[in-house]
C-alpha cells in the first residue's frame, strides 16, 4: 500500500525533573536484527512527538497517539510506532508519535535483561518502576498537547485516541483511566498492566480495545483480560482480541498466524465505533 501522507512536524513536549544529556548516556540508535532491521532508541532523555498528517483526500478528522514499547529502556520506534503510524495515516489519521523518556543504559541490547524474571510482576515493577511515574506523565503531556493545541494543530480536540504497545500499553490504559482529557478511545496492545489494576474506571470510560496472545512471555494476557474485565463491570465499551498464539511484540511481525491480522480487526473496531 502507498503511504500518503504530508510532511512531519516536529514538537517537543516540557516535563518536570532533569533528563541525562550527557555524552555517555546520549540517545542513541540499535538497528534490531529481526528480518524487519527496525530502529530502536535507547537513552531517550526528554519526550517529544512526530505528527504524520494523511492526504487531503482520505483524511477522516481523527487523531491517534501512537506509542511504542520498550520495557521502560527502550523505544521500538519502528516495529510498535512509526510502522503503525504510517499505516494509519494511510486510511486517514492524523497520527502523533511519541517518544518518552526511558531509563538510561548503557547495554545494546536492554530488553535481554528484562526476560530473567519475565513474569514475576513484583521483580517487574522493581525494575520499571525508576521509569514508570515519568514515562506515565509523558504520555498524559502529549495527549494535553495535543487537546490543548488543537486549533493551531488543525485536528479536532474530541476525536484524538491512543494505541500503545507493551510499556506504550501501559501509557495507553493510563491515558483510558485518567480524567483529565477523555481520550476518544484507548487500545493498549500486549500492555504491562500490573501497575494500574487498582485505580478505578472513570465514569463514562472511553471505549477498549485490547489485543494480546495467550502465549505472552511476560504473562501480560492475564491482566489484559482482567482489565477488560474491568471495563465490563463499568459498563464501558470494550473489545478483548486474545489470540492463542503469537507471543509477546506481534505489532509488524508476520508469523503465518491469525494474529498477524490484528491491525485489520483493531481498524475493524474503529469502523464499527464511527472512528473512521
Amino acid at each position: 500500500m502507498a503511504i500518503k501522507s504530508n510532511a512531519e512536524e516536529f514538537i517537543q513536549l516540557t516535563f518536570k525533573g532533569t533528563n541525562t544529556s550527557n555524552e555517555k548516556d546520549a540517545e542513541r540508535t540499535i538497528t534490531h536484527n529481526g528480518k524487519l532491521k527496525s530502529r530502536i532508541l535507547i537513552n531517550t532523555s526528554s519526550p517529544s512527538m512526530t505528527i504524520y498528517r494523511p492526504d487531503q483526500s482520505v483524511d477522516n478528522g481523527i487523531s491517534i497517539l501512537v506509542i511504542p514499547g520498550g520495557a521502560f529502556h527502550s523505544l521500538y520506534i519502528d516495529e510498535e510506532g512509526l510502522y503503525v503510524a504510517e499505516k494509519l495515516t494511510a486510511l486517514g489519521y492524523t497520527t502523533a508519535l511519541l517518544k518518552y523518556r526511558v531509563i538510561s543504559i548503557d547495554k545494546n541490547y536492554p530488553i535481554k535483561k528484562v526476560y530473567k524474571d519475565k513474569e514475576n510482576f513484583t521483580k517487574l515493577d522493581q525494575l520499571f518502576g525508576p521509569q514508570l511515574d515519568s514515562a506515565i506523565e509523558d504520555g498524559k503531556t502529549a495527549m494535553s498537547y495535543l487537546v490543548n493545541h488543537a486549533k493551531e494543530l488543525k485536528i479536532n480536540k474530541k476525536k484524538i485516541g491512543a494505541i500503545g504497545f507493551s510499556a506504550g500499553g501501559t501509557l495507553t490504559a493510563a491515558l483510558g483511566l485518567s480524567t483529565e482529557h477523555k481520550a476518544l478511545f484507548c487500545a493498549p496492545i500486549y500492555p504491562f498492566l500490573e501497575i494500574l489494576m487498582n485505580l478505578p474506571v472513570p465514569q463514562k470510560a472511553c471505549p477498549l480495545f485490547i489485543a494480546v496472545a495467550q502465549n505472552d512471555n511476560f504473562g501480560f494476557n492475564t491482566n489484559a483480560v482482567k482489565f477488560y474485565q474491568k471495563w465490563v463491570e463499568a459498563n464501558a465499551p470494550a473489545e478483548l482480541h486474545a489470540f492463542n498464539k503469537g507471543e509477546h511484540g506481534f505489532a509488524s511481525k508476520t508469523q503465518g498466524l491469525p494474529v498477524d491480522h490484528w491491525f485489520e480487526q483493531f481498524t475493524d473496531w474503529l469502523v464499527s465505533m464511527g472512528f473512521a
